[in-house]
């Protein structure tokens, strides 16, 4: 659906993949000024409390809307510019470098991967600070399990001045 917006003009439309603390896997969504600009993947803590958020746990019916079962990408595309205009206002505009990222990060969701901002040390178990990431985190859907040596680049950075979500 992303996608399908940037195709549209709506490149400053941006996603930060996390994982909930219930275990859902979330996207929340927000214009190019929501995100860090010390960190392009993170949200800052206000404007994650603010956020429109897809969970996981709804499956194929985003954002509790019943109407979306067998939707493809385009009429989730059309349905999002419908009922969240203001939101869709904010994302409007040219942003080739992050939708050329996205693009790419498209390419590790279709070979089996999700990507998620707050992973976890491996032998700790603690998240990691986001701004010591070097590369994009990547889940390997049903293997289970964050996947080291991430090559997915991170993406360029937001336009919010505030610190990213982990950041104090």
């Amino acid at each position: 659906m992303v996608a399908e917006l940037h195709k549209r003009g709506f490149q400053k439309l941006r996603i930060m993949p996390h994982i909930y603390e219930l275990g859902t896997w979330r996207l929340a969504f927000g214009p190019r000024e929501a995100f860090s600009d010390r960190m392009g993947l993170a949200m800052t803590v206000p404007a994650l409390a603010r956020a429109l958020q897809y969970t996981s746990a709804s499956q194929n019916h985003p954002f509790d809307w019943r109407d979306t079962g067998k939707d493809d990408a385009r009429a989730l595309a059309d349905k999002m510019i419908e009922r969240f205009p203001e939101l869709l206002a904010d994302g409007l505009g040219r942003d080739w470098e992050y939708a050329g990222w996205f693009v790419e990060l498209m390419g590790w969701v279709e070979a089996g991967f999700l990507p998620f901002i707050n992973p976890q040390h491996p032998k700790t178990g603690v998240g990691v600070d986001p701004l010591t990431l070097t590369a994009t985190p990547l889940y390997r859907i049903g293997a289970g399990g964050n996947v080291g040596n991430s090559r997915c680049p991170l993406p360029p950075p937001g336009g919010a001045t505030a610190p990213p979500i982990g950041m104090g």
